[in-house]
């Protein structure tokens, strides 16, 4: 239904722009992923990207299809992936549908992004290629004719989901002894926010650029809206009917019924980038970002309601007179322990490389190393350019560190993937 009302406004807006020249360009990419531990396949897929434009005299119509097709399942899906269009009006730009919104000014990480929600089946995918588009509204105010602040609002009408971690990705999660009674566990039932004036999603970013150092932006953002990734909930007993001697089911067996559910949150974040040079070195660009998320349980007192949490980045960002990029970012997660426990702290150290050898190859690199307990992952890869608009990139995926930290649990995905290119 939702995409079906995006479309009929999509199509509404090309029916007055048929004399409008409409631009298309688009990608098909595929990919092939080997598991070392099991020399199994973890990727078979070949992706068709579409995307469509078109400019009115004061507006714009984008759309963008996706055709996928998984060969180790054997499933072929087809989706409207961004459907909106754009009003330019004096001061303010009004964009509607199927879209999504980047906020933030960190490299991968970014705390006061928390619009969109995104497929997770592989987590360590491109994080902004995981951010899935979903029906809303946006408004961009300028206030002054430079341009140099601007005031965001976005509407999102209906709660979407992200989707969950594939199985292997999938944090362990052993069950508990069974309670006496229990003769069975049903799969988690999912309960999603109902779309209500009261679970309408709200945005605000208000952003500045200043004359000060060598550039320096910096935003504001207030969220209000849920989590899109669950939190378990008080499971349900299912009792089974007449098998009580005395006829009161509630004595008897029951079926143990999970729920998960999506938290109400409310998110107040900052992010900023400036431009510095000291001694004889120019170019360095610092960044930053840090978010606070209030939650409805916000001393820890209910164990099926999450509890408040922040995360923080902060990184420099430089390229060497060889053409070398490098950045280096710090991460900081805290979580707010139960009532009676301790809070959780956890610090990271992200470095990413990029190094253009030619017209045709380039390296890349990336490396998160945890802090906490020693675990991360190195992600080296190296993509090479066969023709304009053809590219071939073979990547890496190393994860270590001990049984139970944080990515060393997932030691045994470690992997190799290839992937071709032709965009169009």
């Amino acid at each position: 239904m939702r995409q079906a009302t995006v479309l009929t406004l999509a199509l509404a807006l090309a029916g007055g722009a048929l004399a409008q020249s409409l631009e298309w360009s688009g990608s098909l990419k595929t990919g092939l992923g080997y598991r070392f531990s099991d020399q199994g396949l973890t990727a078979n897929q070949s992706t068709l990207d579409l995307e469509l434009s078109t400019g009115l005299e004061d507006a714009d119509l984008t759309a963008r299809f996706r055709f996928t097709y998984d060969a180790l399942t054997g499933q072929a899906t087809f989706a409207l992936h961004d459907a909106y269009a754009t009003v330019y009006l004096e001061g303010l730009d009004l964009a509607v549908g199927q879209q999504v919104v980047s906020w933030g000014s960190t490299d991968g990480i970014n705390p006061v992004d928390a619009l969109n929600p995104r497929d997770l089946r592989m987590p360590f995918a491109d994080p902004q290629a995981q951010k899935l588009a979903v029906p809303m509204v946006r408004a961009t105010f300028y206030p002054d004719e430079e341009g140099r602040y601007q005031l965001e609002a976005v509407l999102v009408p209906t709660f979407t989901p992200s989707t969950p971690p594939a199985p292997e990705w999938a944090p362990a999660q052993p069950l508990p002894p069974l309670a006496p009674g229990v003769v069975g566990v049903n799969p988690p039932e999912t309960l999603l926010p109902e779309p209500e004036l009261e679970n309408v999603q709200f945005g605000l970013r208000a952003t500045g650029n200043f004359d000060v150092l060598e550039g320096f932006d910096a935003s504001v953002v207030l969220y209000r809206g849920f989590r899109h990734t669950p939190t378990a909930k008080a499971p349900e007993r299912l009792y089974l009917a007449d098998q009580d001697p005395d006829g009161d089911p509630t004595n008897g067996p029951f079926v143990l019924q999970p729920r998960l559910g999506y938290d109400r949150i409310h998110l107040i974040g900052l992010d900023f980038s400036a431009g510095l040079s000291f001694l004889e070195v120019e170019g360095v660009v610092v960044r930053g970002e840090a978010a606070y998320a209030f939650t409805e349980d916000p001393e820890g007192t209910d164990p099926y309601v999450a509890n408040p949490y922040a995360q923080a980045v902060l990184g420099a960002e430089y390229t060497w007179e060889n053409g070398l990029y490098t950045e280096l970012q710090l991460i900081e997660d805290y979580q707010k322990g139960d009532q009676g426990q301790d809070d959780t702290w956890s610090t990271r150290l992200m470095l990413v490389s990029r190094y253009e050898l030619d017209e045709r190859w380039r390296a890349e690199g990336v490396w998160l190393h945890s802090l906490k307990d020693g675990s991360g992952l190195v992600a080296p890869s190296v993509r090479y350019t066969f023709a304009d608009g053809v590219t071939g990139t073979a990547t890496l995926l190393a994860l270590y560190g001990a049984e139970g930290s944080e990515l060393g649990s997932f030691r045994d995905n470690t992997q190799l993937r290839f992937d071709l290119e032709y965009a169009f």
